[in-house]
């Protein structure tokens, strides 16, 4: 058993780094839309 209980953290940890690693790219393309839109004006 300790084996799938390892199993399933290291699913939960791969699961948040993707969660988080989303995030930065989200926040990249939120601030370069901005950027390019704050020249357009």
């Amino acid at each position: 058993m300790p084996s799938f209980n390892g199993k399933i953290e290291q699913l939960f940890i791969d699961i948040d780094r993707k969660k988080y690693s989303l995030n930065i790219i989200k926040r990249l393309r939120v601030a370069i839309l901005q950027g390019v839109s704050g020249r357009m004006k």
